[in-house]
C-alpha cells in the first residue's frame, strides 16, 4: 500500500486489513497482531526499495517521486476506491474516493438481447455468466469440467478471439472481441436484468463485481493474486457470493457447490457436502 496513505491519515491495523491479506474489518486479537506486523513489513520493504527505485527514475528526470507532500497539499486528490467492494476507509478532506465505472444502467443498458441468446436462455432455469478474464487464468480443461459437471445450467461465455473455443449444448458464446469497455459494460448490464441469471464468475474484476451487486446478483470471484485476497475476504465477510483462491479455484467441485447453494437446489445434497 502506498506510503501516502500511512502518512496522511490513520491506517488502523485493528480494523483495516493489510494488502494481500485474508483478513476483514472484523478481526480477532491474534489476527490484529498478524495484520500489524504485515503493515510493519510492508513499510520496511517500501523504505528499503524506494532508494533503488528513485535512482532509476533519476535517469528520466524524475528526482522526487516520493515527495507525498506535493499530493497532500493539493486541493483535491482522486483515488479509485470502489465503495461497494472495499472495506471502510477514513480519509482527509481533500481526498475523494471514486467508485467503479459504469454502474448506471439507465445510460449503459442495451435495448434488446440477441434473439439467439434469448432462445438459449429459455432452455434453462438458471444461467451462469463467465467473464472473459476467466479464460486467461483457468486452464481450458478445468472450464470444460465445470461445464460438464453442471449440465443443468446454461453458461454464457463472454470471450474474444484470444480465448480457446469450447463447445457444448449448454454453452452460448458471445464474441466481444471488438467491444469497447463501455460496450462490454452495456452487455453485462443487459444480461443481468434477466431473472434467469444465477451468478457471474469473474477474476476479481471490480467493475464486474460492482455491476453484479448493482443488480442484486451474487458473484463467484476467483483469484490467487495479492489483491484477490482482499477482494475474496470482502465477498465472504459481506456474504455477497462465493470467492475461491489457491486450490479452490482449480476444483470444479467448488463451483458445483456454489451453483447448488445459489439456486437452492438440494437434489445432490447427498453427493455434495455443503
Amino acid at each position: 500500500l502506498p506510503q501516502i496513505f500511512k502518512k496522511s491519515f490513520e491506517f488502523n491495523p485493528s480494523y483495516f486489513p493489510s494488502f494481500a491479506s485474508d483478513f476483514s474489518n472484523v478481526m480477532s486479537y491474534g489476527e490484529r497482531c498478524k495484520n500489524f506486523f504485515t503493515y510493519v513489513s510492508d513499510t520496511m520493504i517500501d523504505w528499503l526499495s524506494r532508494y533503488e527505485i528513485q535512482y532509476l527514475f533519476n535517469d528520466y528526470g524524475y528526482h522526487d517521486i516520493y515527495n507525498y507532500d506535493i499530493i497532500l497539499d493539493n486541493a483535491m486528490t482522486l483515488i479509485q476506491y470502489p465503495h461497494g467492494v472495499a472495506f471502510p476507509l477514513s480519509t482527509p478532506p481533500n481526498f475523494v474516493l471514486l467508485n467503479a465505472l459504469a454502474v448506471d444502467e439507465e445510460y449503459t443498458r442495451m435495448v434488446d438481447v440477441d434473439s439467439k441468446l434469448q432462445k438459449f436462455m429459455s432452455k434453462y432455469e438458471n444461467v451462469v455468466i463467465v467473464s472473459r478474464n476467466i479464460f486467461y487464468h483457468l486452464n481450458i480443461s478445468i472450464i470444460k469440467e465445470i461445464v460438464n459437471d453442471n449440465s443443468k445450467y446454461g453458461f454464457i461465455f463472454l470471450r474474444d478471439k484470444l480465448n480457446t473455443t469450447i463447445t457444448s449444448e449448454n454453452i452460448f458464446t458471445y464474441d466481444i472481441t471488438n467491444f469497447t469497455l463501455s460496450e462490454e459494460f452495456k452487455l453485462l448490464h443487459t444480461l443481468l436484468t434477466e431473472n434467469k441469471i444465477l451468478t457471474v464468475i469473474t477474476y476479481g474484476n471490480i467493475n464486474e463485481i460492482s455491476i453484479s451487486l448493482h443488480h442484486s446478483k451474487p458473484v463467484v470471484t476467483i483469484g490467487n493474486g495479492a489483491i484477490h485476497h482482499n477482494i475474496n475476504s470482502y465477498i465472504k465477510t459481506n456474504m455477497l457470493g462465493f470467492s475461491f483462491g489457491d486450490s479452490e479455484m482449480f476444483s470444479s467441485l467448488s463451483y458445483k457447490k456454489a451453483f447448488r447453494i445459489l439456486s437452492e437446489d438440494d437434489s445432490d445434497e447427498d453427493e455434495i457436502s455443503i
